[in-house]
């Protein structure tokens, strides 16, 4: 365990990183200067405007709950009392005075912790997840984790100053669980741009494709998963089509239902999102790669159909790719375009085709694929789930 006077030191090196990486977002997020009325430290007495002579209160970690919603504490961390003023100087974005709070010293890295929190609530919906630097301070690391529990959220946000030989192996956790309006603005920050991508219309042979058959109505149910099965027919894969030619590997998913317009109310849930994915490992190696958070996933296909809350129930259809990011958002680069080929909205199948040469596969390679359809509501983020296989599956491409 670090001295107390080590930790204040470290408390007052980090503050200086007040700036939030809160992301870019396509809808109106709040600005910072309009919060200074959410208890910002011109507002407090500045008797209170202090850094104590030691860390407050420094003990074992506890968890954080709130109205159902349980984070627990980093195992090994020092949960300790952070003064008030440095709360709401470091995050401006929240008034973090109405949320229930807790903070906490830990020795591991940052990735680690975040990756650490994203496995541990992972029954809850995992609204936007990133590791990265301030564009104003590149030798700070932030990373940043937000859920969502039907109309209440959590905001995890994990730093240290890792420049200073004082800070060294010292990371800061800041938990805060607080009402969803305070948060939603993280949800609208994973949007795609308006537009969407439309069907070009080809016609595929698929005759000499390999085929999956999948039965009818037999969900996923794991983490995230609501406490009963819900027949959601447009997530219920019933056949998955693979073929490739010199240029293009082609992609086809049929569902048991018609892709309906989202959002849509079903089973008191209102659904937003289904998304048909392919992870694919293109060096047969589990140790490279965690694309979409799929060990051993060098790229991952993704079949989009979306209608964010706060976009005025605009609805969205892309045919994304990503390659694997380790500090991005469930292990994902950026979006990269694939082509739409046929079906989608009011069609029960998707048809797309991505070049070899942006997945990094060769005619003629070997790959292993795990491909699977899942529905995200505002309550669930695996609202129904069907997966073709529950292990990996070895294809050659022609």
């Amino acid at each position: 365990m670090k001295k107390p006077f080590a930790l204040v030191i470290i408390l007052l090196m980090i503050i200086v990183i007040s700036g939030c990486t809160t992301p870019e977002s396509n809808g109106d997020v709040p600005d910072e200067s309009a919060n200074d009325d959410t208890g910002g430290s011109d507002n407090i007495p500045s008797d209170s405007n202090t850094i104590p002579d030691e860390v407050p209160n420094l003990r074992t970690g506890e968890e954080t709950s709130s109205g159902g919603l349980i984070v627990n504490a980093y195992p090994g961390a020092d949960e300790f009392d952070m003064p008030d003023f440095m709360k709401t100087e470091m995050i401006s974005d929240i008034d973090i005075m109405s949320c229930e709070s807790s903070t906490y010293f830990s020795d591991d890295e940052i990735d680690e912790v975040i990756s650490w929190y994203s496995t541990d609530t992972i029954s809850y919906k995992n609204v936007y997840e990133n590791v990265g630097s301030p564009p104003d301070k590149p030798e700070y690391t932030v990373g940043e984790l937000v859920i969502r529990y039907g109309d209440i959220g959590a905001y995890m946000r994990v730093q240290s100053s890792a420049g200073s030989p004082v800070a060294t192996g010292q990371t800061l956790i800041i938990i805060a669980i607080c009402d969803w309006d305070q948060l939603k603005m993280y949800e609208q920050a994973g949007t795609p741009e308006p537009g969407s991508a439309t069907p070009t219309g080809e016609e595929v042979d698929w005759t000499d494709a390999i085929t999956f058959d999948d039965p009818a109505d037999d969900y996923w149910m794991g983490g995230g998963s609501p406490p009963q099965v819900i027949d959601f027919a447009p997530s219920d894969v019933r056949k998955f089509y693979i073929k490739n030619d010199d240029q293009y590997l082609y992609l086809r998913f049929d569902t048991d239902s018609e892709i309906p317009t989202l959002p849509l109310n079903f089973a008191d849930n209102v659904v937003r999102y289904i998304t048909m994915s392919v992870a694919i490992d293109t060096d047969n190696n589990k140790a490279t790669g965690g694309t979409m958070n799929y060990p051993g996933a060098d790229v991952a296909t993704d079949f989009f159909f979306a209608s964010p809350e706060g976009f005025d129930d605009e609805f969205y259809t892309y045919i994304h790719y990503f390659t694997y990011d380790p500090t991005g958002n469930e292990g994902t680069s950026d979006a990269e375009n694939g082509v739409f080929i046929n079906g989608g909205l009011n069609y029960n199948y998707v048809e797309a085709k991505y070049l070899l040469s942006d997945l990094d596969i060769t005619a003629g390679s070997t790959i292993d694929i795990f491909p699977w359809i899942e529905s995200e509501s505002e309550a669930y983020h695996h609202f129904a789930r069907d997966e073709i296989s529950t292990e990996w599956t070895t294809f050659t491409l022609s």
